[in-house]
């Protein structure tokens, strides 16, 4: 019993190395495009809970460290936040599971329930003894939010109080359904990180109009100039600004928002990150599926185009990867119908993103011998 709890200590030694936020945020920064300060403050508050974990691993008394709290992520439809927290986990070597809570319903209902999420972190834990692990709530805001009259969105179960309860620490036995009959298991609160992701539509309104009441409290000259600043601020500059209050008015439940520990908000990407993730993720992977020495290229003009259309639908990479994605498509096609195609460019032709084709005078992914003779490499 003895050496197995070294190894544990051993191992939670590696892990603290690990989650270093210095070093985790550079291993991170090599999958990650833009967010430079979203992710840092995310790493920051992950370490920080992780070691919270390791030390009540270690045997410490709850009573001497901070109790659980959850980390708040925000950030609209493709701004990479659930991208981000995924090469966060992988580079710190912690299991993740994501979970969509738009999707959740109560017991006997169709879809996924609260009880089969935590099903599976509680299997994960009793073949992982003493394995600390991630817990991503993903869409938090679809399912949680309160209504004017009081009440939760429509829902067949209640998540405010599910969550709740995850955010207690200690151990909680659950009863869940299996195939032949009921069981009773048990999660290890304290070795569970809890992140709450979602996009929180309108919650720059909220925060535009706080700043605007606090700029109109003060007499004189510099009220006005306040009110403009605040008149002026972008979206991505208001939910930076946001404090749990704001998200407390929004619509979560302030026993919820009391056991909330950080708001990080993952601002929208610029058309300069977009154009980076294009070149150094989308074309890399697409070329790695053409075969066959095929081979497609991508102008810096295409780049933009599509990138500045993501922008403007506000869809951010999915919407930049909508926009190159069909052409990608044909492009893979033709190329492998017809051999003669030495290369595939996306261009900008006429206004309108289009593919190129360059051709040459033999087969591509053949070569010629000194005797005349055609073979593969």
């Amino acid at each position: 019993m003895a050496q197995k709890q070294y190894r544990n200590i051993d191992r939670y030694r590696d892990l603290l190395t690990r989650i270093a936020p210095s070093r985790l945020v550079e291993q991170t920064r090599q999958s990650v495009i833009g967010h430079e300060g979203s992710l840092e403050a995310f790493v920051t508050a992950l370490s920080f809970e992780v070691n919270r974990c390791v030390m009540l691993a270690r045997g410490a008394d709850p009573r001497d460290v901070l109790s659980p709290a959850a980390i708040l992520v925000m950030g609209s439809t493709g701004t990479g936040k659930t991208h981000t927290i995924k090469a966060v986990a992988d580079a710190a070597g912690l299991k993740l599971f994501v979970f969509d809570v738009s999707t959740m319903t109560g017991e006997g209902w169709r879809g996924a329930s609260m009880i089969n999420c935590l099903s599976q972190v509680a299997d994960y834990q009793a073949a992982n003894p003493g394995e600390i692990c991630l817990v991503l709530f993903d869409e938090f805001d679809k399912a949680v939010r309160v209504e004017p009259d009081g009440g939760e969105v429509a829902s067949s179960f209640s998540p405010s109080q599910s969550f709740l309860k995850l955010l207690e620490g200690g151990e909680m036995p659950f009863e869940c359904d299996t195939s032949k009959s009921a069981a009773i298991k048990t999660l290890n609160l304290d070795q569970v990180v809890c992140i709450l992701g979602g996009a929180f539509m309108g919650l720059d309104a909220l925060v535009r109009k706080r700043l605007g009441d606090k700029s109109g409290t003060t007499v004189g000259f510099g009220s006005s100039y306040a009110a403009v600043r605040t008149a002026a601020k972008s979206a991505n500059e208001l939910r930076d600004s946001a404090t749990i209050e704001d998200v407390e008015t929004w619509g979560i439940m302030s026993e919820l928002c009391g056991r909330i520990g950080s708001v990080i908000n993952f601002n929208a990407l610029s058309v300069d990150d977009l154009v980076q993730i294009a070149y150094e993720q989308y074309l890399p992977k697409h070329n790695n599926m053409m075969g066959n020495g095929a081979k497609m290229e991508l102008t810096a003009d295409a780049a933009r185009l599509a990138a500045k259309r993501a922008v403007k639908e506000g869809a951010g990479a999915r919407g930049m990867l909508r926009q190159l994605r069909p052409l990608m498509m044909y492009a893979w096609r033709d190329m492998r119908e017809d051999t003669y195609i030495s290369r595939a460019t996306l261009v900008v032709s006429d206004g309108e993103l289009a593919v190129a084709y360059e051709r040459s005078h033999e087969p591509r992914g053949f070569c010629r011998k000194r005797w005349g003779r055609i073979r593969p490499f």
